[in-house]
């Protein structure tokens, strides 16, 4: 299921995060070619945890952490994994603040032998203010040395994010036999953000800079998103296929402030930065759905086993999108609708039975960008890039140590 990556997620949620390099729109749907994040929540434990963490990080920041989890029953039909978070205080500025709090709640509930629901629900706030902004440099400007990051001026006192993402889920799944098994899921992933971080802009050799805070482009998005998929092999045979069809894809709506743009609020130098009075933001909460965009995949795959030396991995997925620009009185502006076929296959050989080598090609639709600030349609969505990639690895098992190796190219 997928959620919105250009927000702030606290890792004590999670128990991991996976990462799968390269293209993966034949497995899950549209994608960046770089690779593809799993977020993994924390789950009900086996055994009863209760684990607090106290700690100091810096003059006045405090955190305080709980992470709790089990059985609320001796038969392990209802399992809790509760997370708990508290941090505040002065940062490594002065007068610079770092505020995050989390209530994460991760639920289990067995409705039979073979069937389980999966529950999460988040709620996280991260606060930041007086910490230092982002820097740029004007044409022709030398590219200046590193800054003191520590220096009161660089951020202001009033600059900062404050942002509120929520999540939740529910996901059923149930092992038909002991060879087939399904799962479905719905959730809905949103992020409420008020970005007033101050930009510098250096102008001159010297140092100087322009500062302005620009009101955010989108300050909500909201995330619907479905997954379900079907995975299993037939009776035991001289080959083995491992087959997987599923289907994915989500609702996701943007929303931008009705009066938003770059606020200048002083002038100042590297060697000399100023704190400048706090200029009149517009309200954040003031807004008008921006982007809509519905993506959804069917994909079908096998995994094929002819010995224990040879495979052959085949996927395909065909995905729809379809998006849709307004303007501040609701009107539609632009927008595109698009459909593609994603496909990817791999010869797996094992010259040892701790040693893999492997061959891949894959093709995959990703969503376009949105043009960027300046530009005459600033953040309407563009058309989608396709992308194609070619694989040669090997991986080596050895026990406690793994070893990769692999040459790749990809082409956007």
């Amino acid at each position: 299921m997928n959620i919105a990556a250009t927000t702030d997620y606290p890792i004590q949620q999670y128990q991991r995060i996976d990462v799968l390099n390269g293209l993966a729109g034949a497995l899950f749907g549209p994608a960046q070619p770089g690779g593809t994040f799993n977020y993994v929540m924390k789950r009900p434990t086996a055994e009863p945890l209760h684990r607090l963490t106290a700690g100091y990080l810096s003059q006045s920041q405090w955190l305080a952490h709980a992470d709790l989890g089990g059985y609320a029953d001796p038969e392990h039909r209802f399992g809790y994994r509760l997370n708990l978070l508290d941090q505040d205080g002065t940062s490594y500025v002065d007068n610079g603040r770092l505020k995050r709090q989390l209530a994460s709640f991760g639920g289990d509930i067995r409705l039979g032998p073979d069937t389980v629901l999966e529950t999460n629900a988040s709620i996280y706030h991260y606060l930041t203010r007086g910490l230092p902004g982002t820097f740029a440099v004007a044409n022709n400007v030398v590219f200046p040395a590193a800054v003191d990051p520590t220096r009161v001026g660089y951020g202001q006192p009033w600059g900062g994010d404050d942002n509120t993402t929520t999540f939740l889920s529910g996901r059923i799944k149930h092992d038909i036999n002991e060879n087939w098994r399904f799962s479905a899921g719905v959730s809905r992933n949103t992020s409420d953000r008020a970005s007033t971080v101050p930009t510098n802009t250096i102008r001159s050799n010297a140092g100087n800079f322009v500062t302005t805070a620009a009101t955010t482009t989108f300050s909500l998005d909201t995330v619907d998103s479905n997954h379900a998929a079907l995975n299993g092999r037939f009776a035991p045979g001289p080959i083995k296929p491992d087959l997987f069809l599923a289907t994915n894809g989500f609702l996701w709506n943007r929303y931008t402030p009705f009066n938003r743009g770059a606020i200048t609020v002083g002038s100042a130098s590297l060697g000399n930065p100023l704190v400048f009075s706090e200029p009149n933001f517009p309200d954040f909460k003031d807004r008008y759905r921006s982007v809509y965009t519905f993506q959804q995949s069917i994909t079908l795959g096998d995994t094929v086993a002819f010995n224990d030396q040879w495979s052959v991995l085949l996927a395909v997925s065909n995905s729809w999108i379809n998006t849709s620009n307004y303007n501040s009185v609701g009107s539609l502006t632009g927008g595109y609708h698009a459909s593609g076929w994603s496909p990817l296959g791999g010869i797996m050989f094992k010259p040892r039975e701790n040693v893999t080598t492997y061959v891949t090609y894959a093709n995959s639709l990703q969503q376009g960008d949105s043009a960027p600030a300046g530009t005459v349609n600033q953040g309407e969505a563009l058309a989608p890039f396709r992308s194609n990639q070619y694989e040669l690895g090997a991986k080596f098992d050895l026990g406690r140590i793994n070893l990769n190796a692999a040459l790749y190219r990809i082409e956007r």
